[in-house]
């Protein structure tokens, strides 16, 4: 056991480093706060949306557990309901996205641009072609 003194005293250097190297980075750099807020939802995710498909996935989970036609039934009534009211909160959050991009049509056009980004998503590529061709007409 003469070799476990060793091991003690490298882990105790080691950490001993580790600290001392974090601390003259801070010192040097200084610290930044990192602000990881929420993860943006659709406009359209409502209390209502979220409660209907709640009750749909609890119609869902009963149906599987018995297999009856009664639960069957529910559930498929359910699921159509949900999804009546996705494409009711849907429509809406797409005409008060036209009523906004109106209001908004004689300004700097942050707003398009904003939604146009958040449509698209961050990281996907433009549908623009890289080289257009110029035709003689």
């Amino acid at each position: 056991m003469e070799g476990r003194p060793e091991v003690e005293g490298v882990e105790q250097k080691w950490i001993s480093f580790s600290n001392n190297l974090k601390a003259s980075a801070e010192e040097t750099i200084g610290m930044k706060k990192v602000y990881c807020g929420k993860k943006k939802t659709a406009v359209w995710w409502t209390k209502e949306v979220r409660d209907s498909v709640k009750m749909k996935m609890k119609a869902f989970r009963l149906w599987m557990k018995s297999r009856t036609p009664e639960n069957r039934l529910n559930y498929t009534l359910q699921r159509k309901e949900t999804e009546r009211i996705k494409k009711n909160e849907k429509a809406k959050a797409w005409s008060k996205g036209g009523r906004d991009l109106n209001e908004d049509h004689c300004g700097t056009k942050k707003l398009l641009f904003r939604m146009v980004k958040n449509y698209r998503g961050k990281n996907k590529k433009s549908v623009m072609p890289s080289k257009i061709r110029k035709k003689n007409y």
